[in-house]
């Protein structure tokens, strides 16, 4: 919003850098640890196609990484919203987006109630939800959204066990309006999702009367080198540093750090 004279759109980026989450410290989950953020942000309008592109940034990436059982997880909020707009819940509907959400994590009992369990390949699922078309528009509009990325991520070449179209995919963030990704790793499923993300059509209105959608998503950078790590998937000879050797001299005189440093630097 800042520099929006500056910028050529659609402004597709990327930043990797330090962030912090109040969570419970566990294996794998930190808080503070390194993110990895790409996003694309279009003028007024931002085509569905870039709701495709981005999962398979990240189908490419873990890839190149030598992971293989990894499972990204599509879904669209239009849809969830028509659903409730259907049985008359539109007003609960942001309540129910972040219990749907912790389905992992308090148990399906809790759930069960508001959520609509419709499982199965992707055809499948996509063939259930078309019955329900024509009933509200909102939820028309979600699945010819959800429809048109499923089908753009095989002409981007995402192999088809590598995502998968999951209507408990909600997350918890009111900002998303569209569609949702979730990544988990098939081996690690106590580690959570190690990439998610989704589209924000009004977050810039925070900012600026111009509309500025987006659609982005984070990896937890630390999370999955943790995975990284533990599956002999990282070259210790690629371990680099800034500096070669660092000097933390703990004495009111720097008389010998400076001489140390100093003959350091000779050889």
């Amino acid at each position: 919003a800042l520099h929006y004279n500056e910028l050529a759109f659609p402004f597709r980026r990327f930043q990797i850098g330090k962030v912090y989450r109040g969570e419970r410290a566990q294996r794998g989950r930190f808080r503070e640890f390194y993110q990895a953020d790409i996003d694309v942000i279009g003028d007024g309008e931002l085509d569905i196609m870039n709701d495709a592109e981005i999962p398979a940034i990240i189908y490419d990436v873990f890839s190149a990484m030598g992971l293989k059982r990894f499972q990204i997880r599509i879904n669209n909020r239009r849809v969830l919203n028509g659903f409730y707009s259907m049985l008359g819940l539109t007003e609960q509907s942001g309540e129910i987006m972040r219990t749907v959400d912790k389905i992992e994590k308090i148990g399906p009992d809790m759930v069960r109630a508001i959520l609509v369990a419709i499982t199965g390949t992707n055809e499948e699922v996509l063939a259930a939800l078309k019955g329900y078309c024509g009933r509200d528009e909102l939820f028309d509009r979600g699945y010819e959204e959800l429809s048109t990325v499923i089908k753009y991520l095989g002409g981007f070449g995402v192999a088809q066990e590598n995502f998968k179209v999951d209507l408990t995919i909600a997350r918890g963030l009111d900002y998303y309006t569209g569609t949702v990704y979730e990544t988990a790793l098939l081996d690690y499923p106590q580690i959570g999702s190690v990439c998610s993300g989704g589209r924000y059509d009004n977050l810039a209105e925070y900012y600026t009367d111009r509309k500025l959608p987006g659609v982005g998503i984070s990896i937890g950078v630390t999370r999955l080198f943790y995975v990284l790590g533990e599956q002999g998937l990282l070259n210790d000879a690629l371990n680099t540093a800034p500096a070669d050797v660092l000097l933390l001299p703990m004495t009111e005189d720097l008389s010998f750090a400076v001489s140390l440093a100093t003959r350091l630097r000779e050889r």
